[in-house]
Parts: C-alpha cells; sequence; structure tokens
C-alpha cells in the first residue's frame, strides 16, 4: 500500500529512484572503506594504530582452536657410542570465541517522512548522517576498544600458560621459555618460572629508577624478547608524573613505534594512550613478527566487519516511501584474545603505602584500575539490555 502523506506533491518529487541509489550507494561505499584493512580511511584511531601490527587474524567460527607448536633441540658431544636426543616437539592450543552485535540507524515510518518534508528537510539526508554516525563509531570506538578491553583482561591467577587470555598471572612456564632459571628463587621473582606480569612499584614514595630496571630486566629474561624492543604506554597523566622523576632522562628524540611519535623515558619508548587507566603502565615486544593479539572473525568474507541488513527490501523504498522501517547495522562475528601472554606486562605507578610491598607485586587497588578502565570502555559501545 503506496502511503499518502496528504499535499506533498511537490516534495516527492525530490524522492526520485536515482537520488535514492545513490544515498544508498555511498553507504554502501563507506561500508566498504571501513572494512578495507588496506584502506587510510579518515576516522583513523590511534590507540588502535599502535597495536593493529600486533594482531593476527584467525577465521573461522566461534570455537575455532588456534594451534601452537612448542619445540626444543639440543645439542651434545659426538661420538659413535652416543646416540643424539630427538628433536622435541608438542601442541598447544587455545579455543578462540566470537560474537556479533548490532545496532539501528532509526525508524522511518510515514510520520517521520511526513515531518521531515514539512520542514522542508530531505529524509535521505538523516539517513546518510547517522549512517556517518555508526560509521565513526565502529573505527574510532568499537575496533580499538574491543581490543584494548583484551588486552586489560585480568585472568584469575595461576593456571597453564594455554588455559587463559591475557598477561601471566602467577603462571608457571616452561624452563624452556626462560634464558636461566634462578635455584630457590620465589615464585614471581626473577629467575623463577613462575610468571607475573602484573606488578607495582617498590616504594610507596612514587616511581623510580629501579622500577623500570626491574621491568626491563624481568622481559630480558624471556628466550627469544629483545628488550630493545620493548615500548611502554601510558596516559598523559602517567606521562606527566614520569616527567617529574625522569626528567633529567626524558629526551624528546624523534621515536616512531607503529608510526606514532613517542619518546624515550628510562631507554624505553613512551607512546600516549587514552586505553590505560592514570597510573598503569603497560609495556609490551614490539615484534610484529611475533603477535600478541589473535582476531577470531568469520572464514566468509560477506560475514566480516561491519554490514548493513535493511528490515524491509529497499526494492519498496523508492515506490512506497512509507515502507522504510529503517536498517540494522550488525558487527559481524568477533572475537580478540591476548595469546602473547609473557609479552605484555603492566606495572602500577601509584604512590600508595597500601598499594606497594617488597615483591613489587600488583594490589587490589591496581586491579581494581584495569578492571575499571575495561568496563569503561565497553561502556561507551555497549548497551547493557536489561
Amino acid at each position: 500500500m503506496i502511503y499518502d502523506s496528504g499535499s506533498i506533491t511537490s516534495g516527492r518529487a525530490e524522492f526520485n529512484e536515482q537520488k535514492v541509489t545513490d544515498v544508498l550507494d555511498n553507504i554502501q561505499a563507506g561500508l566498504d572503506a571501513v572494512n578495507d584493512k588496506t584502506d587510510a580511511y579518515e576516522y583513523k584511531n590511534a590507540d588502535y594504530q599502535l597495536l593493529a601490527p600486533h594482531i593476527t587474524q584467525v577465521q573461522g567460527v566461534s570455537g575455532t582452536k588456534l594451534a601452537y607448536e612448542d619445540w626444543q633441540v639440543f645439542f651434545q658431544d659426538a661420538g659413535v657410542a652416543i646416540s643424539p636426543d630427538e628433536y622435541n616437539e608438542s601442541f598447544q592450543e587455545w579455543t578462540l570465541r566470537s560474537r556479533s552485535f548490532e545496532t539501528k540507524d532509526g525508524s522511518f515510518t510515514p510520520d517521520f517522512f511526513r515531518k521531515q518534508l514539512k520542514m522542508k528537510k530531505n529524509p535521505l539526508d538523516v539517513l546518510t548522517k547517522r549512517s556517518v554516525g555508526i560509521f565513526k563509531k565502529y573505527l574510532n570506538v568499537f575496533k580499538p576498544n574491543f581490543v584494548w578491553q583484551a588486552v586489560l583482561e585480568v585472568p584469575t591467577t595461576a593456571g597453564d600458560y594455554y588455559d587463559k587470555f591475557g598477561a601471566l598471572y602467577n603462571v608457571a612456564v616452561d624452563e624452556s621459555m626462560l634464558e636461566e632459571v634462578v635455584s630457590g628463587s620465589s615464585a614471581g621473582e626473577k629467575g623463577n618460572v613462575t610468571r607475573n606480569h602484573f606488578r607495582a612499584i617498590k616504594n610507596a614514595t612514587g616511581v623510580e629508577s629501579d622500577d623500570m630496571t626491574f621491568i626491563k630486566e624481568y622481559m630480558n629474561e624471556y628466550v627469544g624478547l629483545d628488550v630493545n624492543n620493548l615500548v611502554m604506554a601510558g596516559t598523559l597523566g602517567s606521562e606527566n608524573k614520569l616527567r617529574g622523576v625522569f626528567s633529567d632522562a626524558l629526551t624528546i628524540d624523534n621515536i616512531i613505534v607503529n608510526g606514532l611519535d613517542a619518546q624515550g623515558i628510562e631507554g624505553i619508548p613512551f607512546v600516549r594512550t587514552k586505553m590505560l587507566p592514570d597510573n598503569i603502565l603497560m609495556f609490551f615486544v614490539a615484534n610484529t613478527e611475533e603477535p600478541i593479539i589473535a582476531e577470531l572473525v568469520n572464514d566468509v568474507t560477506e560475514f566480516q566487519g561491519l554490514n548493513l541488513v535493511p528490515e524491509n527490501s529497499y526494492n519498496k523504498f523508492p515506490s512506497s516511501i512509507g515502507e522504510m522501517q529503517g536498517s540494522k547495522y550488525t558487527i559481524e562475528d568477533i572475537g580478540e584474545h591476548l595469546i602473547g601472554r609473557h609479552k605484555v606486562i603492566f606495572l602500577d605507578i601509584t604512590a600508595n603505602a597500601s598499594n606497594n610491598d617488597a615483591g613489587r607485586e600488583m594490589q587490589t587497588a591496581g586491579f581494581a584500575l584495569i578492571n575499571g578502565r575495561k568496563t569503561a570502555l565497553r561502556n561507551q559501545w555497549k548497551k547493557v539490555v536489561r
């Protein structure tokens, strides 16, 4: 049934089929740009750019297994009577999960079109404006926040390296991962196989050079990790606190990390990000050949990224303007998982006696900062449905 909205014959003339097609083509072109991973899109996000080179994409459905091979090989003295040990290998796996999300650009009812035309406005402009707003939300909020939420995952303590996601939290790693194991060392200390990547500064009076040295030495214990590739990230507030302590060591050299400007603090490039809470620093090894994050997407291209799903056929749109009830924008199945668990470490630099101890272990207040920031990032894009 064609909706009759009264004496708006001249207004109807603005809704010729070509104009409708042009609007829909522009929206589709915007979607193509949003989903094009090689496109330098207008709404580039620095927080996402910092981590993007360290993401490996895995295609499949929720529940897909990501397998890794652990191997060890040693040489021994050659001799006729000696049989060398065989190459030792084992296979480990994670189970990756994904979810989809959706939003709606509006309900374009007959009354909506009538009101827009009475105000001499083009309803198609509203559709375009809302679509661009959804693109921006997806690129500037959802994508960076969703990745950083995975980085800020605080796993439960202990367990195996491959049991969970997130930085190591009192996890016993295989001795082969460490350059040297110190006999008699306590869990979490340097040289011990039980690793804790949630740390705090040693003294309640504030961050010191020795705290930075500890992080560098702790990360340098891992086989295959080069601390020369260590990068520090934090908020502007955290940087200001570091400036007050390391002003003599703070340089303004032109350091570039993943295309972003950085400054050297205590020999480590510092990159500003809004994704961390104040007083929490994150260190990671910037080696793009060894990913830190696994991103699970569907193995069918049409079901990746952001898609437009009309609630009514667009074929009816030109001839029956009142039948268009809006569209759903769906973020197709996606999952982010921090798998490089030993390549990321957090440091709480809060100067507070209740949050620091001689073991440099993060206390409850530090974990609350991380979890609070993770929740805040999620709330910026996800609505809680009650």
